[in-house]
């Protein structure tokens, strides 16, 4: 179970990052690359991303303990 947990949080965050950069670039938060030598424009705020992944991942752990009751032990962290 906990390996469907991961592999949420993972295409959650595989799945938004490359929307989020053409939004990041449209919208102009960018800035220069300063670890190559082109120097090239990326994206920022690029930890929204991740951020979401983790709340997917958090989501669907509550979402399972509620409905299913599948992980017991929770009940010793959470309350």
């Amino acid at each position: 179970m906990l390996v469907i947990i991961l592999l949420i949080s993972f295409l959650a965050s595989f799945v938004l990052f490359p929307a989020m950069i053409i939004r990041l670039k449209k919208a102009g938060i960018v800035g220069k690359n300063m670890h190559s030598e082109i120097q090239e424009e990326v994206a920022e705020m690029g930890g929204l991303v991740v951020v979401a992944g983790f709340g997917a991942g958090i989501f669907t752990v509550i979402a399972v303990k509620t409905f299913f009751n599948i992980f017991p032990l929770v009940d010793l962290i959470l309350f």
